[in-house]
């Protein structure tokens, strides 16, 4: 059993995700963050609340039994998504300061175990987190949806440098171009290579390098990038220079995880949004792996303000 005041293991070969998920040990069912991912806002980055609070659950369960799925609330909202020098803004915490996680065993039966993470900061809740385990079963069949054709990833370019490419264009207006010169700048965990002109479909790949047998850090990592890019593909549809986003937040979000995979391996990350009203957008995302298998299923609601440019 973990002792109070010891850090549970990870080996990725990036020392920033190692640093990214490092939790400390308080007490039994209570962990603390020991470093948060420092974005142009003063928020906490979303994928990494979820990705601790999965890891801060991992903890508590047997090892025989791997986790589904995850249902997420944003309490006092998300992270401010990637909008450059903007005000009217709702956050996820304070990035210069720790977050503790409350794990609270829900259940655990002889197929399935439920956990409930609750994450604190300043004495304030500001998000929750139910976790669902099952332990491996014998199957007799099995079918899925068939994954999109696309390009393979390596005749594919770098995101980075399709935006410098976009920066060319004579229609970018000011605004798009800060967010796309701070896109540039900003340092990542993971590579992406866009399918198309847009964010709607695209591979990934982390830069770091973990144990293929530890299914749980891909899953965990697979957490920290779902958040990055669903609520963005709500703006693919609006037309083009005539309005810019004042305020995009998580308000709650769903993965299920359908089969083992590994994260530093090129993997297909599709989205599509049913529907935008009353300034709230539906998300559903899957990622695939090369080989065709639909390896996680993702939805997502976020709150997305946008003001006219005319």
């Amino acid at each position: 059993m973990s002792t109070s005041g010891s850090f549970i293991e990870l080996n990725f070969s990036s020392q920033k995700l190692n640093d990214l998920l490092q939790l400390e040990i308080v007490d039994e069912l209570i962990y603390r963050s020991t470093y948060t991912c420092k974005t142009r806002s003063v928020g906490i980055y979303g994928g990494q609340i979820i990705s601790q609070a999965m890891a801060a659950s991992d903890q508590t369960v047997a090892t025989d039994r791997m986790i589904h799925s995850v249902h997420t609330y944003f309490i006092l909202s998300a992270h401010e998504n990637h909008i450059p020098n903007y005000t009217n803004s709702l956050k996820l915490g304070d990035n210069q300061k720790p977050v503790v996680y409350h794990v609270e065993k829900v259940r655990d039966g002889r197929s399935f175990t439920t956990r409930l993470v609750k994450a604190i900061q300043n004495g304030r809740h500001i998000f929750s987190c139910m976790l669902s385990y099952q332990k491996p079963e014998e199957f007799a069949y099995f079918h899925q949806i068939p994954m999109p054709k696309v390009a393979p990833p390596e005749s594919l370019p770098l995101y980075e440098e399709v935006l410098k490419k976009t920066l060319k264009d004579n229609r970018v207006t000011d605004f798009q171009r800060a967010f796309i010169s701070q896109y540039i700048t900003e340092e990542s965990l993971y590579f992406v290579k866009p399918v198309d002109d847009s964010w709607m479909s695209f591979f990934m790949e982390d830069m770091g390098r973990s144990d293929p047998e530890k299914q749980n850090l891909h899953r965990w990592l697979a957490g920290y990038i779902s958040d990055s890019y669903l609520l963005q593909t709500a703006l693919i549809k609006l037309p083009w220079g005539q309005f810019y986003p004042t305020m995009m937040c998580s308000l709650d979000h769903s993965l299920w995880f359908h089969c083992d995979f590994l994260i530093d391996d090129w993997m297909l990350y599709e989205s599509l949004c049913p529907r935008y009203e009353g300034n709230r957008a539906l998300i559903y995302g899957r990622m695939w792996k090369k080989d065709g298998a639909l390896a996680v299923s993702m939805v997502q609601e976020g709150l997305l303000r946008v003001n006219s440019m005319l």
